[in-house]
């Protein structure tokens, strides 16, 4: 598990091309039962690692396609003959494979190429003279209930969270259950992980307010001066 938070880039990189195509070959039809068994395979492991050391146990959503997988493979298991049948490749079926991963490295090219583009469009941006030293946003900028996008000193991602007209507080936006980047939510007025729906309240120093994290996120000490929102 340390290797892979080490190598996290490479390791996502890989999965997101393994997804696609196992995602692939199940709808054309192309290695049915070792698609079913990959996918099956990417399933447990994506499960253990949203569940691992957590407490009370986590039934990540990954379970569930862990079942349907397994399902769709012993359904097709009984055909293996023509399972067997389809390794020995003429060359159409190389171009079938080629196409396949083709496909699947154009859908990761397409993909990185939205996520490079900025996520929010509220992002920090004070002019330079105008503003005091750690300036990271006018408070102008930040209306009550809503949050920016920061970077911390460290380079993580960050979040910062205007409570009330005088009240802005900010936190390391890296999810303390498994690394994903959480997102304030105006209507719940909680800080939430897309990942696996844990949740954290701003006003109370990010103490979890749902599961499966069990530890608040790392807060960032910030204060109001000169209509600026500065770290403190």
């Amino acid at each position: 598990m340390q290797k892979m938070i080490e190598h996290a880039t490479i390791v996502g990189f890989g999965t997101i091309i393994i997804e696609l195509a196992i995602g692939l070959a199940t709808l054309f039809g192309f290695f049915e039962f070792y698609a079913a068994i990959g996918g099956a395979g990417l399933s447990l492991m994506l499960w253990l690692t949203a569940s691992w050391g957590t407490s009370p146990y986590f039934l990540a959503s990954n379970s569930a396609y862990l079942v349907m997988w397994l399902a769709l493979a012993f359904s097709i298991a009984p055909n293996m003959k023509r399972v067997k049948a389809e390794l020995s490749l003429d060359r159409r079926d190389v171009v079938r494979v080629g196409l396949m991963g083709a496909l699947s490295l154009a859908f990761f090219g397409i993909g990185k190429l939205f996520s490079s583009a900025p996520i929010d469009a509220k992002q920090a941006a004070v002019t330079a003279g105008s503003a005091p030293s750690g300036s990271l946003v006018a408070l102008a900028d930040l209306p009550v209930n809503s949050s920016v996008d920061i970077t911390l000193a460290s380079g993580e991602p960050g979040v910062l969270v205007r409570l009330a007209q005088d009240k802005v507080c900010a936190f390391s936006a890296v999810c303390t259950h498994n690394g994903c980047a959480v997102a304030y939510d105006s209507g719940q007025k909680a800080l939430v992980c897309p990942c696996h729906g844990a949740k954290f309240d701003p006003a109370n120093h990010a103490q979890v307010l749902q599961g499966p994290a069990r530890d608040p996120l790392q807060e960032v000490q910030v204060k109001i001066a000169n209509g600026y929102v500065v770290t403190a």
